[in-house]
């Protein structure tokens, strides 16, 4: 069990904690998550020196401010598309920017600006770590770099915001318990300055809706919801009853929660209470970018890539799958070398695992490529608990799980079936999952598919928004 329901069922007075008089417990059950995952926050694992106060600290505060002042310059060329009226704005990341046909298109925005209209529309996308967030020929024109938002709300550092005590004893006690680093409070109070600059944006674009691309973006929702805005979520990953973003052990106020869910299929609320989602707003759409890329031309290099070996494995990973995963592949890319291993790093590997492939012909790192493009080339997808699998099978290709702690099949065992889905131990295991999974029809496996990703993606789309806007 997530270790967030833990808390809601043990310490359900969690759900009245409050910053200025606002029940905080969605936003902070998200924060405290990732904290959870990684342990506490990567600023409070390393211990920070001891400094005097005085010189050290107002260099300390110089540096701070002329950071900022760097990051709001990279705002400057797109001054004009900040300042204008828009009736929709959609809210995402670097992360959803694909290459299709040469054009960097945003997988999950680009279908709506097509559909809104380009001139009505500004996409704000945040950057990734330290990629900025533009891209090279991008699709569209009125685009922005969300680092903008994120520098003001850092200028506004000593904005304050309080929890009350009687509430700390909560915080106190769950960092104190479940042994993390962090409380996490300084996160939710930059979400509260952030409300504050995206409020003041709000007013100045009068838009008719607010879509968000990550049920993270509680600050997007949040600002719009209180300025009487409608709000929409486009589903990016896998949704069930097992992810904290989209269920909860309490009843929570859907401040934090968008109105509106475009959801890739009708599996991807099955079982979800309305605790979070509301599921009579929840519109079944499909995936552009997923029937795009399945109707693409093959990509003559990672052909080339393929062509080399009997079998092909896609294998994406992220900085939290990547240490399981990649030591299984190189137990496999030792055992046999007719099989190439295409590696699709969210961002990139880490120098350990770098240094452990190194030299093997067979496993070939690809960073920089998208997921969806190089798995339609391979003959498996290969990986842990990543959603991937609902999309590979969309793409026409089989997948096989690593299951050694049964995690996979837990999750996914309902979703995906058993035809076109192995989920494997070990590696005699893989191999014969291997054999048994080659030859599949890619259509016959991409309609089995159609509850996780609905087909017809701009029809669906042109329905939902209809219903939406009357």
């Amino acid at each position: 069990m997530d270790k967030i329901f833990e808390i809601e069922e043990k310490y359900a007075a969690v759900k009245d904690l409050q910053i200025n008089a606002t029940r905080i417990w969605p936003l902070y059950r998200i924060v405290l998550r990732f904290l959870l995952l990684n342990g506490g926050s990567e600023r409070s694992l390393k211990k920070q020196p001891d400094h005097p106060a005085g010189f050290v600290h107002f260099l300390r505060k110089k540096y701070y401010a002329f950071r900022h002042f760097c990051q709001l310059m990279t705002g400057l060329p797109d001054f004009r598309k900040w300042w204008r009226s828009y009736d929709y704005i959609i809210f995402s990341n670097k992360l959803e920017q694909k290459q299709v046909n040469g054009v960097t298109i945003d997988k999950l925005a680009t279908g709506l600006i097509e559909q809104l209209g380009e001139e009505r529309t500004l996409l704000i996308s945040y950057p990734a770590g330290n990629t900025p967030a533009r891209s090279g020929n991008l699709k569209h024109k009125n685009f922005v770099d969300g680092q903008l938002i994120n520098s003001l709300t850092g200028i506004l550092r000593h904005s304050k915001t309080h929890i009350p005590e009687k509430d700390r004893q909560w915080t106190d006690k769950i960092r104190n318990e479940y042994h993390l680093s962090d409380d996490g409070l300084a996160q939710i109070e930059f979400s509260f300055r952030k409300i504050k600059v995206l409020t003041w944006f709000l007013k100045k674009w009068k838009p008719r809706l607010v879509i968000n691309c990550c049920y993270t973006y509680h600050a997007e929702v949040f600002a719009a919801k209180r300025r009487g805005i409608r709000t929409i979520e486009l589903q990016h990953g896998i949704i069930s009853p097992l992810h904290p973003g989209y269920e909860s052990r309490l009843s929570l106020d859907k401040d934090f929660s968008a109105e509106y869910l475009l959801s890739f299929g009708v599996n991807s609320t099955r079982n979800l209470s309305n605790n979070i989602v509301n599921l009579a707003k929840t519109l079944p759409v499909g995936n552009l970018y997923l029937e795009e890329m399945f109707h693409a031309p093959p990509d003559p290099a990672i052909q080339t890539l393929t062509g080399r070996f009997e079998y092909s494995v896609c294998a994406p990973t992220d900085s939290m799958t990547e240490e399981e995963v990649m030591s299984f592949i190189v137990e496999l890319a030792k055992k046999n070398p007719r099989i190439g291993y295409l590696i699709v790093p969210r961002l990139d590997l880490s120098e350990q695992i770098k240094d452990s492939i190194a030299g093997m012909e067979n496993i070939i790192v690809l960073t920089g490529l998208s997921f969806q493009n190089v798995v339609r080339h391979c003959t498996v997808h290969t990986a842990t608990v990543s959603s991937c699998c609902l999309e590979a099978l969309s793409l026409g290709v089989p997948n096989i799980l690593i299951n050694t702690d049964g995690r996979a099949k837990f999750i996914y065992g309902d979703l995906l079936g058993d035809k076109y889905t192995s989920y494997v131990g070990n590696t005699d295991e893989y191999f014969l999952s291997l054999e048994s999974l080659k030859g599949y029809s890619k259509e016959d496996i991409r309609n089995s598919n159609d509850n996780n990703f609905s087909a017809g993606y701009r029809e669906n789309l042109s329905k939902a928004l209809k219903t939406i806007q009357s």
